[in-house]
């Protein structure tokens, strides 16, 4: 583990522009354009390319009897990366009403494409969906969002919101496994009520994973869930107070 005594520095280059529009006093829609390119990028082959391609042999270490002592997976400058996408985020506030105010927003990011080298020079591998040569563990997602609905009272002391998490469906990493395995897309909605009534003091309280849902199914790291898209936490009840002197 750890890095070789020889690693670089990474380099890239990256391009961002965006956009906001607000075609109504209520309405807000903003666009925001990534495009990264990673050169000598610091990671770890993953452990599948390492014993099942031969071009890594090297990395077994052996003594003089040709004992396998150790495999030199520390971390050293690779290929590259390159990724380019969008973040959307977009706020409607609905009229004000003798219930109070609604709002909605949603967050989400699109990936256009993450490709990853494993070498200089070496052919891009996609890893949108899936798990990619290089820091295996890494979860990159063609669509992700967040959104919310959230309520005020009349006169502001109660506010409550509606939170929903999205990930799209992932390829599990089958290599050793007897069946082909994509692991589930995963939902998860979050409930909180506030009430800032009182001079200085605001209170807060709500339920983590409302519908108490598991997380899904999974091969890799063989923990039997999918850590990089969900807790193992259930159902939670979370509550907080902040007074201001």
């Amino acid at each position: 583990t750890g890095a070789t005594p020889d690693v670089g520095p990474e380099r890239s280059t990256t391009i961002n522009f965006g956009a906001v529009f607000t075609p109504t006093r209520s309405l807000l829609v903003s666009l925001d354009y990534f495009n990264v390119k990673l050169r000598d990028a610091i990671g770890q082959l993953a452990q599948n390319s390492i014993f099942t391609n031969p071009a890594y042999a090297n990395l077994f270490i052996r003594d003089a009897n040709n004992n396998l002592l150790w495999v030199d997976d520390r971390r050293n400058n690779l290929g590259g990366v390159r990724t380019d996408g969008i973040d959307v985020t977009a706020t409607y506030t609905f009229p004000r009403t003798s219930y109070g105010r609604f709002g909605v927003q949603l967050d989400g990011t699109y990936l256009h494409r993450f490709d990853t080298q494993v070498e200089d020079g070496g052919e891009w591998i996609s890893s949108i969906n899936k798990f990619g040569p290089l820091d295996a563990n890494a979860m990159n997602f063609r669509w992700k969002y967040g959104a919310s609905i959230k309520w005020t009272s009349p006169k502001n002391a109660w506010s409550t919101t509606l939170n929903e998490q999205y990930k799209q469906s992932f390829e599990d990493r089958n290599a050793g496994s007897q069946f082909y395995h994509r692991i589930d897309s995963y939902r998860v909605y979050n409930w909180s009520v506030t009430y800032s009534g009182y001079p200085k003091l605001k209170v807060t309280a709500g339920i983590n994973n409302l519908f108490d849902r598991d997380p899904p199914v999974a091969n890799y790291r063989n923990e039997g869930y999918a850590s990089g898209m969900a807790s193992p936490v259930g159902r939670t009840l979370v509550a907080r107070a902040t007074y201001t002197f």
